[in-house]
């Protein structure tokens, strides 16, 4: 394995935000967010360390160190490039298996990548004077409620077997939190979206599709979500980190709080492209089984100040924009 040293101490030429880290260790820099994560951070000054497999993937930003969050070795590699001082220094683990499909059609792989890794950056942390950590999680963990936004005391019950290795993982930062007097930051976030999110979710279909000129057809149209633009999400993320706390295990929900049904986010993205709506249903789904999913967020907001910029026109405007420079 090798190191690629890109800039790997900020990125020149944009200003400087004290309120960032020093220095961020990012697991999964190659990925959606983890990539618009290291990318912010390191507009902002911060020296941004990414811990990744395909290095030449990663954002050209930062340094990365190639291997496997599994890997001793990785993080002795990634030892050699750390401060003495590490009590400021934030891990943002961002890598994973985020396939809700791959995970429930490979739960072998799930659990290594979501569950085992997620130990594997906790022991290393500890091992290697580590105090910080941040971890995205997810609002599928709970248990859905058709007339109210979910608050981070309801109750948690994994549908899939993603939702599963997401809520054990917290579960581990909550033990590793209290045995070593790590300060672990949970963010549960609602849908996700933004110009790199996959082509899986029904953001990534829609979007593909429409970009494409193809009508938008999705199996239903019924579901609700609390679709959160990717630099919100990656916003609420750094307010965390800057928040910081004391050591414990703090958990929110990153979100908008706000519900879109499927069908109202293809009409959205139809009436930015200025054309009717060609929206067809591959299988009808009865009221009675309508899912919701919508994640309260006044506990981040109360916490850290931080509040969502984004409506969901502003950022599918943005997002369909980069994709259609990207299909040029």
């Amino acid at each position: 394995m090798r190191v690629l040293s890109h800039l790997g101490h900020g990125s020149a030429g944009h200003d400087v935000d004290p309120g960032l880290p020093a220095t961020a260790v990012i697991t999964g820099a190659t990925g959606f967010l983890g990539g618009a994560l290291a990318r912010r951070l390191a507009r902002g000054g911060s020296r941004v360390l990414g811990v990744v497999r395909q290095p030449q993937r990663a954002p050209a930003e930062i340094m990365c160190v190639a291997g496997d969050v599994l890997d001793p070795g990785t993080w002795e590699r990634v030892a050699e490039h750390l401060p003495s001082e590490r009590r400021s220094l934030v891990v943002f683990h961002m890598a994973g298996m985020a396939s809700v499909r791959g995970c429930d059609e490979d739960p072998r792989a799930a659990v290594t990548a979501n569950l085992a890794a997620v130990g594997a950056v906790l022991d290393a942390c500890r091992v290697l004077g580590i105090r910080r950590v941040v971890f995205p999680s997810s609002g599928l963990v709970y248990q859905p409620r058709r007339h109210r936004p979910l608050t981070e005391n309801d109750v948690i019950a994994p549908p899939s077997i993603y939702a599963a290795t997401k809520a054990a993982a917290e579960r581990l930062l909550e033990g590793y939190a209290y045995a070593f007097g790590m300060s672990c930051d949970v963010a549960r976030l609602s849908s996700a979206y933004g110009p790199r999110v996959s082509s899986e979710s029904v953001v990534g279909t829609l979007l593909r599709q429409a970009v494409g000129c193809q009508p938008l057809q999705v199996r239903t149209g019924r579901p609700v979500r609390d679709f959160l633009f990717e630099e919100d999400a990656v916003e609420g993320l750094l307010a965390l980190a800057r928040r910081g706390g004391a050591p414990g295990l703090r958990v929110f929900n990153l979100s908008t709080g706000r519900g879109t049904s499927v069908r109202v986010l293809a009409l959205t993205v139809a009436r930015l492209l200025g054309r009717p709506l060609d929206f067809s249903e591959v299988q009808s789904t009865p009221e009675s089984q309508t899912d919701r999913m919508v994640l309260a967020n006044r506990r981040i907001r109360a916490w850290t100040g931080w509040r969502p910029r984004h409506s969901l026109a502003s950022g599918l405007r943005r997002t369909l924009h980069d994709l259609q420079g990207t299909n040029a």
